[in-house]
């Protein structure tokens, strides 16, 4: 899981550096989390889609966004609920974005034929570094 820290730190930093060009930057970001929950708590209830525009609305008027209407074959969550929801629905999506991360780390299949074509005319181990430091640095659980 160090892994996992170190891409938590990473991102922690880059948000605290950003700063909104203005309010409604910050308002959408609150709806894309909402938008996110909601799709996690729907996937938990066999739902594979939403749309926000049928299904779900969603408001923002200044205090946060919040659901206007809700058409799901679910009772609505509570706050509290989506609250909960959010967490694990941000967890979520780190380890997907930590998984996309760690597979683009990775070289090219082609070259890392390549890799190891030169390691053997050369009696190096490039190939073998290379992928010993991207599995160091991002570990799988």
């Amino acid at each position: 899981m160090e892994g996992v820290e170190e891409f938590r730190g990473a991102r922690q930093t880059i948000c605290m550096q950003h700063k909104p060009l203005d309010e409604n930057l910050t308002l959408t970001l609150n709806t894309m989390d909402l938008t996110l929950t909601i799709k996690y708590l729907a996937k938990q209830n066999g739902i594979d889609s939403v749309d926000f525009l049928n299904d779900v609305k969603l408001m923002d008027e200044g205090q946060g966004a919040f659901i206007s209407e809700w058409n799901l074959p679910f009772v609505e969550p509570s706050q509290t609920e989506l609250e909960e929801a959010s967490s694990e629905a941000e967890l979520q999506k780190e380890a997907l974005l930590y998984s996309e991360l760690r597979k683009a780390s990775y070289p090219s299949i082609e070259e890392q034929l390549d890799m190891m074509y030169w390691d053997k005319i050369n009696g190096t181990s490039e190939w073998s570094t290379t992928i010993t430091n991207i599995k160091q640095r991002f570990p799988k659980e």
